[in-house]
């Protein structure tokens, strides 16, 4: 018992660490445009934002976007698409890709922690997501949220808070969106690197390719799922129900 209490306070007081950290960090960089910024992103206001990050200098810029995606999902309600977007269009497409990258997986697994460690998970309101949850638990839900950050449209940062009620361990849910995450963020910053190369035909096919990876994913999960050595819990499931009767 005072082991896993020790265990808890460490991990809470490693949690607190990093987020003030992450908070002098933010301040640092953006100051008092911060919370402008913040506004900006909210409202899709694209042309502001290029400005701002045109205005910083190229790594100054890059660094920004790494941030920007941090805050993105802590946010939830952020676009991440449109960060990834703008990078692809002012920095090389790869340099936009690895920052936005590492930004977005690293969030995904502070909010993930932060939200188990201190139980602030979706849990607190059972009559609403409670169903959510028990669906997922069903499957594989390294998997399904591994898919979701797939999905266009998702809001990326209600994933965390989501996969922090569900029966997966940190490590799974680290590599669920690392191993799938990038595709998303890679299209996006292909996209903006085409269209401010005016080769709309490029962008478009680049939402296309991540379209078909979508659908290939989830036509194939029993495959996908052997191919990794996971078992797939709905299969499970079936057989129990075989098994009783």
């Amino acid at each position: 018992m005072n082991k896993l209490k020790n265990n808890n306070a460490a991990r809470i007081l490693l949690s607190a660490g990093i987020v003030a950290i992450l908070v002098f960090a933010t301040w640092e960089l953006f100051g008092p445009q911060l919370p402008e910024l913040i506004r900006m992103l909210r409202d899709d206001q694209e042309e502001e934002i290029v400005d701002y990050l045109s205005s910083q200098g190229q790594w100054r810029g890059l660094l920004s976007m790494f941030f920007l995606s941090i805050i993105q999902v802590i946010s939830v309600v952020i676009p991440g698409i449109i960060i990834q977007f703008i990078g692809g269009m002012l920095y090389s497409w790869w340099k936009a890709f690895l920052m936005c990258y590492l930004g977005f997986v690293f969030a995904n697994v502070l909010v993930f922690t932060f939200a188990r460690t201190f139980r602030r998970t979706v849990r607190a309101d059972k009559k609403k997501t409670g169903w959510i949850i028990s669906t997922v638990n069903k499957y594989d839900p390294a998997f399904v949220f591994a898919l979701a950050c797939l999905v266009p449209g998702i809001p990326n940062g209600v994933i965390p808070y989501f996969a922090a009620a569900a029966n997966l361990r940190t490590r799974e849910y680290a590599a669920s969106v690392a191993m799938s995450s990038w595709i998303q963020i890679l299209s996006n910053c292909v996209a903006g690197h085409f269209l401010m190369q005016g080769q709309v035909g490029y962008m478009v096919l680049s939402f296309v390719a991540q379209i078909a990876i979508i659908i290939f994913c989830g036509m194939n999960r029993k495959k996908i799922l052997d191919r990794f050595g996971r078992p797939d819990p709905k299969a499970q499931i079936k057989k129990t129900g075989s098994s009783a009767k």
